[in-house]
């Protein structure tokens, strides 16, 4: 088979914004917010170096304020409520980065000692540096965008979780023992109330990428979803009788809402073969997990590890069939007939395979 690939795929764009003043902006705010941290009579510590009261508070304060201000979505009609759900998850991955910064100052800048001047004047570059960083990402998030973000909130979360949990032995029970360890506990169930915002949000922009029978459609599995992870973490497990029993209804409903949405995709006609056919297979394959947990031969926890994988599969190649589709249908003004033909084709040809 004879294939003609393009030299011009996708149109070249310029970023013309300036973030200089933004930047500024962050710097003078990140240190007057870390003068009026340190003036605070409680604060959370993190850590022992001499960043422990201000490294958290004033990343996740800007990280927030820059990402509610810049993000607009793919199609630059985010609502409010997905401009703070993503807001919140650029916010929280700041956390987690000043959590890790935190680790390496005491392990590898053992008795640190900075200036006052010096330690607010520091956090000021590093709220400029998150600004910097955070307005380029939200300018440009897309719906892979959003699902990275997604992943990295949950990854994050759940390695910190791991990483604070005193228990030794908490894997051989579940992955919600982190939420019930003193520990971790905080942390786990925050990530998973933030991931339920976030998916919230990739909920949004995915419902307005496909067409308007798919979108109703798809609407109530992904909204049940996100509702479900999030309260997954508003009721941890063997705080209360009642938490408990909500904490695993939600669990349940919100992967049992993710097979409804997989079965929806693979019946729809409009995706390739290949990817209906990779949705069946991971609504088998969630199902052979449980039975195997329920028989006794595979642990609790890396079956739920498993699910997550098999879950996060399916969203990444989600992503891709989507843009096959809108390269295949609305390819780029600037192509030749030749070129449309040919990504039809491209098109055609990967449904076949």
């Amino acid at each position: 088979m004879t294939t003609v690939i393009t030299q011009h795929t996708e149109p070249l764009t310029v970023d013309d914004h300036d973030d200089t003043p933004l930047i500024l902006v962050a710097a003078l705010l990140g240190t007057a917010l870390s003068l009026v941290i340190d003036m605070l009579p409680v604060v959370p510590v993190l850590g022992d170096h001499p960043f422990n009261e201000v490294l958290f508070p004033v990343a996740v304060s800007v990280a927030f304020a820059v990402a509610l201000a810049g993000y607009r979505g793919p199609t630059r009609h985010a609502g409010l409520l997905e401009r703070l759900a993503v807001a919140c998850g650029v916010a929280y991955v700041a956390f987690l980065l000043s959590c890790i910064t935190s680790l390496l100052l005491d392990d590898v800048f053992i008795g640190l000692h900075v200036e006052p001047w010096a330690a607010h004047t520091l956090t000021g570059v590093y709220a400029a540096v998150i600004a910097h960083v955070v307005v380029d990402t939200v300018r440009v998030l897309t719906l892979k965008g959003l699902l990275q973000l997604l992943v990295v909130v949950l990854g994050g979360g759940f390695l910190l979780s791991m990483i604070a949990v005193r228990s030794p032995d908490w894997w051989r029970d579940s992955l919600s023992w982190m939420g019930y360890d003193a520990a971790s506990g905080y942390v786990f169930n925050s990530t998973l109330i933030v991931t339920g915002m976030v998916m919230g949000a990739y909920a949004a922009v995915l419902l307005r990428l496909v067409d308007a029978d798919l979108a109703r459609r798809l609407r109530p599995y992904l909204a049940v979803m996100a509702l479900g992870t999030a309260c997954i973490g508003l009721f941890p497990m063997r705080v209360s009788w009642w938490s408990q029993s909500l904490h695993d209804l939600s669990a349940f409903i919100a992967l049992t809402a993710f097979l409804g949405f997989a079965l929806m995709l693979a019946r729809h006609s409009g995706f390739t073969r290949r990817f209906r056919g990779r949705c069946m297979a991971g609504v088998v394959g969630i199902w052979v997990m449980g039975g195997l947990y329920l028989l006794q031969i595979a642990n609790y926890t890396f079956t739920e590890l498993a699910i997550l994988g098999v879950i996060a599969y399916l969203l990444s190649r989600l992503d891709r069939e989507i843009r096959l589709m809108m390269r295949a249908y609305n390819p780029p003004r600037h192509n030749t007939a030749t070129e449309n033909t040919y990504s039809y084709q491209m098109y055609t040809e990967f449904d076949e395979q």
